[in-house]
């Protein structure tokens, strides 16, 4: 129903990249084990039988250059994947939530711009990381994401993302964006605005109301 090989091909991706993609999304929805299960999970099932396909060599190297090769491409294929679900399941498209998280490359990571040093979401403070923002709408499901930089501050990240989200989605004003404590300020408060959306934020507590909290008496097991 969503047209997924044409919606590839339109991206530009070959018919063995196409045929990769398509394994790795039924990976991920059949059996989202470890990434590293991921090809033996494809050389054993029906997928290749059902594409006619020889799978027989596939690697873990193999479906990580495959990676490599797709993300170039994620901007068009986001834009059409999210376009035909709406059309042909009717959503909802006029929530959207937005929140980060990070990844981390243990060593140099020289080959990835993006990976400074900077604050890890994750335990490996040790490590250089990237962080992903993501929107989702109001099932759920993922509208568009970018990269930053490792050492980006989450509240900078908001106006370039809903700008990406414009460019892939088209103008819509009627949306409301959700954002966590992180990216509420006033200029940002103003941006989503300017673009004539409503919004739902976090905001921070009273100072008063702040005192009073810390004030009170923690049980023993909070104390630590």
């Amino acid at each position: 129903m969503l047209e997924l090989p044409q919606m590839l091909a339109c991206a530009g991706l070959s018919a063995r990249a196409g045929l990769l993609t398509e394994a790795m999304v039924l990976n991920r929805l059949k059996a989202p084990r470890s990434a590293q299960a991921m090809s033996d999970w494809i050389r054993r099932g029906a997928v290749a039988e059902l594409r006619q396909s020889d799978c027989s060599r596939l690697n873990d190297q193999a479906l990580d250059r495959h990676l490599a090769t797709l993300h170039p491409h994620r901007a068009p294929i986001e834009s059409a994947r999210a376009q035909r679900a709406r059309t042909r399941f009717n959503l909802d498209d006029t929530l959207r939530l937005y929140a980060l998280t990070s990844t981390s490359f243990e060593g140099l990571a020289k080959r990835h711009p993006p990976a400074p040093r900077g604050y890890a979401r994750d335990p490996r403070s040790d490590c250089k990381p990237v962080v992903v923002g993501l929107v989702l709408n109001g099932d759920g499901l993922p509208k568009a994401h970018q990269i930053f930089a490792g050492n980006r501050e989450d509240a900078t990240t908001l106006d370039e993302m809903l700008s990406a989200l414009q460019r892939r989605r088209g103008q819509r004003s009627d949306g409301t964006v959700v954002v966590d404590r992180a990216m509420v300020d006033a200029e940002n408060l103003q941006r989503i605005k300017a673009r004539s959306h409503h919004y739902v934020v976090a905001a921070p507590p009273r100072p008063s109301a702040l005192a009073g909290w810390q004030s009170l008496k923690r049980p023993p097991a909070l104390r630590q």
